[in-house]
């Protein structure tokens, strides 16, 4: 069984307006909202408008919230990211079965991981990536890790 994340994608800079149009035309609707069936990019998102799910925009960012399969969001970033150069993707998610929430950024292709807590019924979440690059996850080949100062404030969306 695939581990399902809840993820916001957000989108910055010139030509953000394709990536929206590359997911409405990708749209199949569905009893609770839509799927976005972007298959040559390996993902399928649901999008379920009674929870919020949709696109809008954030001043100038686009953003994009749904449900998937967990790897496939970040492929998607990534293979975006290399097809639209001057555009940022950030994805935040909340990975359902290990109870991680994980913030990426994507440019040119390219994935850094920016924080990774797990959360669990306890008073104070567990910092699973740590600046001074310990990892205590086990993170695709093509995922930089940088190096960068990290507070457990710093891990809102």
């Amino acid at each position: 069984m695939a581990n399902i994340v809840v993820a916001t994608i957000r989108v910055t800079g010139e030509g953000k307006d394709n990536i929206k149009a590359l997911f409405e035309q990708n749209a199949v609707p569905t009893e609770w909202g839509c799927r976005w069936d972007l298959r040559e990019h390996g993902v399928s998102i649901r999008c379920d408008v009674a929870h919020g799910d949709g696109i809008t925009f954030d001043q100038d960012t686009l953003v994009i919230k749904g449900e998937s399969d967990y790897q496939p969001p970040l492929r998607l970033a990534a293979t975006l990211s290399s097809q639209y150069p001057g555009l940022e993707f950030e994805v935040f998610g909340w990975e359902l079965s290990n109870m991680l929430s994980q913030r990426w950024r994507f440019r040119g292709g390219e994935g850094v991981l920016l924080d990774c807590i797990q959360e669990e019924d306890r008073d104070e979440p567990e910092i699973v990536y740590m600046r001074d690059g310990q990892q205590y996850l086990t993170l695709p080949e093509w995922v930089a890790v940088e190096d960068k100062s990290y507070t457990p404030d710093d891990a809102s969306p």
